[in-house]
């Protein structure tokens, strides 16, 4: 019978949290995507899982009308360093987002 390894990351946790945590609300675990990009606990590949689950709430946030586009901005430049062409299919949706979200708000004042 064979031994199977110990997973070093099973039950691994961020800011206290499990990592899962991470990935469903990473403004919960990191105070910026910047915090996100320089925690040394995780690996690039998980980095980029969590900013890509976080390029999906700033879009979630500017189809409902929100998300500062300083916090875009931040969340597109760190997902660009680990993963360009996500980046850019995100920067293209939050652009079209924020453009069928205008009518909206100015209906509503």
């Amino acid at each position: 019978m064979m031994d199977v390894p110990e997973n070093p990351k099973r039950g691994a946790s961020v800011a206290g949290r499990p990592f899962i945590d991470a990935v469903i609300e990473p403004g919960a675990c990191f105070a910026s995507p910047e915090a996100l990009a320089e925690d040394p606990r995780l690996s690039r590949e998980e980095k980029r899982l969590i900013l890509i689950s976080w390029a999906q709430y700033v879009l979630e946030a500017l189809q409902d009308g929100g998300a500062e586009a300083r916090f875009r901005e931040a969340v597109l430049q760190q997902l660009a360093q680990l993963d360009p062409v996500a980046a850019e299919e995100y920067a293209a949706a939050f652009v079209e987002a924020a453009r069928n979200a205008a009518p909206a708000e100015v209906a509503a004042h």
